[in-house]
């Protein structure tokens, strides 16, 4: 087994151990050198055993028939007459021959249409007994839910009949639904679904905002702790859940057994978001041709005080040269050539582990934040909370309260049950509403809710929604709803075994309902200044009236607040 540990004099150096055969062999891994996706490499050097050190270097190179060569080569330094005798042996025969099928194997894979495929690409013996008939019945019935269609389905199927272990480890949604060119919103249903129809697995890992690496993985967000630490970076940070948690998945153990081994703890499989990474002595430059899609990159070093963003545009210059000094990089954005050569000078007094990262990884991964704010999620895994007395940021996110108008009137009026049937059936209204517009309703108390929204418009348009099939319904006694939106920073917290949240921001989207007389929206400025929402108002403007206002709100003394009552014209009064 092997265990590793951060050099306590070098944070971007591992401390390995490996045991076998009762013998402790102990080494430091340098960090990986590598520029995707043409080469990368590692350095070993041992402490004891026959081995003085190792290094390995992979590189691809294209072909003129669109074809590429592998070329990987290891350099090895015995330390004793033993390793002078067993290094050709074991790295020249048996290491040759173990690789070499390897890269035969998926050099045939390469070579299949996927649309093709009739044998599985993997051994029998991957798979449980009976699992294929588990996976077929599982994927019949998940065709049959609403908005999930058997082309949606099948190729997560195929990914967990033919897919091999490495590539079902570590499943995340988002970045799967941009390679089958599915909607994001289906794929994350369609896996949300699987897991709780037994075919799949979840699980919540912890990131550090550094290096994006894995630090930790709980299965359940009870065992989440609100404070964590990366060695690798050697800082603390919060766990919030918008940014340091997320959501990934795995086969569940009746349908495939994956083993996970993990032989390079800072390789590039560990950290996909980074496009290049090397360490640079001072003095010394480094040159670094570059395939990027256009979009934003950062620039950074492990030591360094500071970064800079890279704009990679197409048709922009070629190449760029770019310092680095005592305090790191010039921290002001620079516009690079998606296809170009970049110079970085390590102009410092010490050695540089350089990182070009794509800031769009994160686009790719499915948040707490993000996931529990769904209604899917909320109804599938209600048990999925924080532990009690834990206190987690989600950052940034849009709150809505809603509540009937004349509630109370309506019970005399009609009588008791019918009018709790009118009220059900206004939370179903609503609840339809929150989820088609990607919410989640986190409580009712009374004839009022709370719901939470990532994107601010979506609120918008699910209470608009709402207010006008309440107000227009012919099938049941007509309904005017209240309510209330703000955008702000809280936390979330477990309140009677349910996540809920907690804060300002809260409170003061509480409040906003109260001000609406049922004919409104009434939002908060820091919700009408998103620029969603302006764009959104904008194009509706025809339909919506806006009208700024000053007004006291309950429990704030800071004095009178901006707030805005939104109405649509369109809807009967």
């Amino acid at each position: 087994m092997i265990t590793d540990e951060v050099d306590s004099t070098d944070p971007t150096v591992r401390l390995m151990h490996l045991n076998r055969w009762g013998l402790c062999i102990r080494w430091r891994e340098y960090p990986f050198d590598w520029v995707a996706p043409e080469k990368f490499g590692v350095v070993r050097r041992y402490d004891n055993g026959p081995l003085e050190s190792l290094r390995m270097q992979a590189t691809l190179e294209p072909t003129p028939e669109n074809g590429t060569v592998l070329h990987y080569n290891l350099w090895i330094v015995p330390r004793n007459f033993i390793g002078w005798l067993l290094s050709p042996l074991q790295i020249g025969i048996f290491a040759k021959n173990q690789f070499g099928k390897a890269f035969r194997g998926y050099d045939e894979l390469a070579a299949i249409d996927s649309t093709e495929i009739e044998q599985p690409l993997v051994s029998q013996r991957d798979h449980v007994a009976g699992s294929r008939r588990r996976i077929e019945a599982i994927a019949q019935r998940l065709s049959e839910y609403p908005g999930l269609e058997s082309a949606m389905v099948r190729p997560i199927i195929d990914l967990l009949k033919f897919g091999d272990d490495f590539s079902l480890s570590r499943m995340r949604p988002y970045a799967l639904a941009k390679l089958w060119n599915i909607p994001r919103k289906n794929i994350l249903e369609l896996f949300l679904q699987a897991t709780r129809e037994g075919l799949l697995d979840f699980s919540w890992e912890i990131l550090c905002p550094l290096c994006r690496g894995a630090k930790s993985t709980v299965a359940s967000l009870r065992d989440l702790n609100g404070a964590a630490h990366c060695e690798s970076c050697n800082i603390e940070f919060d766990a919030n859940l918008d940014q340091a948690v997320e959501l990934v998945f795995t086969p569940n153990p009746a349908i495939r057994i994956i083993e996970t081994h993990e032989f390079c703890v800072g390789g590039p499989q560990v950290t996909p978001h980074i496009v290049a990474q090397q360490t640079l002595q001072p003095a010394a430059n480094l040159q670094w041709h570059l395939s990027l899609k256009p979009g934003r990159y950062r620039l950074r070093t492990v030591q360094g005080k500071s970064s800079c963003y890279l704009i990679a545009k197409i048709d922009d210059a070629p190449t760029r040269s770019i310092p680095i000094t005592n305090e790191g990089f010039d921290p002001a954005d620079t516009t690079i050539d998606s296809d170009s050569q970049l110079t970085i000078s390590n102009g410092s007094d010490s050695p540089q582990l350089v990182l070009l990262e794509k800031l769009a990884w994160m686009d790719d991964a499915v948040t707490a934040a993000e996931v529990t704010s769904r209604q899917t999620f909320r109804d599938l895994f209600s048990s999925e909370v924080i532990g009690y007395g834990e206190r987690i940021s989600v950052g940034k996110i849009t709150i809505a309260f809603t509540d009937l108008k004349g509630s109370t009137s309506l019970y005399e009026k009609i009588g008791d049950a019918p009018a709790f049937g009118v009220v059900m059936e206004h939370f179903e209204i609503l609840k339809k509403h929150v989820a088609r517009n990607d919410g989640a309703i986190v409580k009712t108390m009374g004839d009022a809710i709370m719901a939470v929204f990532t994107q601010p418009t979506n609120a918008l348009k699910a209470l608009l929604a709402a207010q006008k099939e309440l107000t227009q319904s012919k099938n049941s006694q007509p309904l005017v709803l209240k309510a209330g939106i703000h955008t702000g920073h809280c936390i979330a917290i477990n309140q009677d075994a349910r996540l809920d949240y907690f804060g300002t921001a809260v409170n003061l989207a509480a409040r906003l309902e109260c001000l609406s007389c049922g004919q409104d929206l009434v939002v908060s400025k820091a919700f009408l200044d998103e620029p969603t929402v302006i764009s959104f108002l904008e194009k509706n403007a025809n339909n919506l009236k806006t009208t700024a206002e000053n007004a006291l709100i309950k429990g704030l003394d800071s004095g009178p607040v901006a707030i805005v009552k939104i109405r649509q014209s369109d809807v009967d009064r």
